[in-house]
């Protein structure tokens, strides 16, 4: 998978399980509506699943908004196991809870950079708590490899709740 697509051929594993998660269907995934792909619409709702960057939203949600109901979809992870991948051997580590709990309270800083759409009558937000594996590279700068290191993918494991 390539890290940095978009759609359904590079996407991550936490996007796409998310992804199936709102929209079971299909045929209602990764819908062309004008120049934008959505991730989920049914034809009366759309759903935008974003990890990050909500500023990349800005210009989907003034296109879409004043058609539709358009939920943003934001997966955070309440309980985050880290398994560390030794990119020479492939070698992977017994997986470790990380000490850092997701909050509700963290979103702030992404929803500030699309504070315009915030108080439209057709936005909505959906906060899913999941708890999940981290699986990161052993490729940062430090001794034990680990600071600066990248992130290759995250699987869920449960949803704790939806907010």
């Amino acid at each position: 998978m390539a890290a940095s697509s978009i759609g359904t051929l590079g996407e991550k594993a936490l996007h796409a399980i998310v992804k199936s998660y709102i929209e079971p269907d299909p045929a209602n995934q990764e819908i062309k509506i004008g120049s934008f792909h959505v991730d989920c619409f049914d034809g009366s709702r759309i759903h935008e699943i974003q990890t990050r960057h909500f500023h990349k939203l800005n210009a989907k949600l003034a296109k879409f908004l004043p058609q539709y109901p358009v939920t943003v979809v934001y997966p955070m992870p309440a309980r985050k196991w880290l398994l560390w991948i030794d990119p020479q051997t492939g070698l992977v580590s017994n997986p470790r809870l990380s000490p850092k709990r997701g909050n509700p309270h963290d979103i702030f800083r992404e929803l500030y950079r699309i504070k315009a759409h915030l108080a439209h009558p057709n936005f909505s937000l959906l906060i899913l708590l999941i708890d999940l594996e981290e699986y990161r590279l052993l490729n940062g700068w430090s001794d034990d490899r680990k600071k600066g290191s990248h992130r290759s993918d995250r699987l869920p494991l449960a949803l704790e709740s939806e907010l």
